[in-house]
C-alpha cells in the first residue's frame, strides 16, 4: 500500500499546485482510503520524508552485497552517489518537476532538501565515515552540496550508465579535495 501512496503522492504532485495537494485530494484522486494514506503521510509535507527514506532503503538494498569498505574514501563517495542517483531514477520525472516548480514555495523546498540531506548523511555515516570526527560531519555537509550540484546534471543526463552524472561528481568532488588539501 505505501509504494500505492507514494505513486498517488508523486502523480498529484506534478498535476496539482502544492497548495491545493491534501490527504483528501491524493486519497479522492487516487482511489485510496484515506485513513490508509493518513497512516503512511499524516500530512502532504510527510510525503518527502516517506519519499527519501523508500529511496534509501533502495540504496541500502543495492549497496548490501557491494564489498566497498576496501575502496578509498572517494570512491566510496562516489559508489554511494551513484547508486543513489541509480536509485532515484525510476523518479527523475519528479525530481525534474520539483527543480522546475517547487522550489518556488520556500516551506516545500526546505523540507525536501532537509530530507535528502538527512538520508544522504545516513548513507555516508554508513558507507564511508563510520567514526564520525568533527572533520567527517564537515565532509557529509560539503558532500550534500556536492550532491544538490550534481542533481542538475543527473536529471538532464541521458547516457544509459549516467556517465555525465559520474564526470559532474568526480570534477566536484577534485574541488572539494582541493579544499580540504588546504586545511590539512
Amino acid at each position: 500500500m505505501q509504494n500505492e501512496i507514494i505513486h498517488a503522492f508523486l502523480k498529484e504532485i506534478i498535476a496539482s499546485p502544492w497548495r491545493d495537494i491534501s490527504i483528501d485530494s491524493v486519497a479522492r484522486n487516487h482511489s485510496l482510503p484515506k485513513d490508509m494514506v493518513e497512516k503512511h503521510v499524516p500530512r502532504p509535507m510527510d510525503f518527502f520524508g516517506v519519499f527519501t527514506k523508500l529511496i534509501e532503503s533502495h540504496v541500502y538494498e543495492a549497496l548490501a552485497s557491494a564489498s566497498i569498505e576496501i575502496y578509498k574514501e572517494k570512491d566510496k563517495v562516489t559508489e554511494v552517489l551513484m547508486t543513489k542517483f541509480e536509485a532515484m531514477h525510476p523518479y527523475k520525472y519528479f525530481y525534474a518537476h520539483i527543480k522546475n516548480h517547487l522550489f518556488d514555495s520556500a516551506d516545500v523546498s526546505f523540507t525536501l532538501a532537509l530530507e535528502e540531506y538527512n538520508a544522504l548523511a545516513r548513507l555516508l555515516r554508513r558507507y564511508v565515515f563510520i567514526r564520525e570526527n568533527m572533520l567527517d560531519r564537515l565532509k557529509i555537509k560539503g558532500l550534500y552540496g556536492i550532491y544538490a550540484l550534481a542533481v542538475e546534471a543527473w536529471v538532464k543526463d541521458d547516457t544509459p550508465d549516467l556517465s555525465v552524472t559520474l564526470e559532474t561528481i568526480d570534477n566536484l568532488l577534485r574541488k572539494g579535495e582541493t579544499f580540504l588539501e588546504r586545511y590539512q
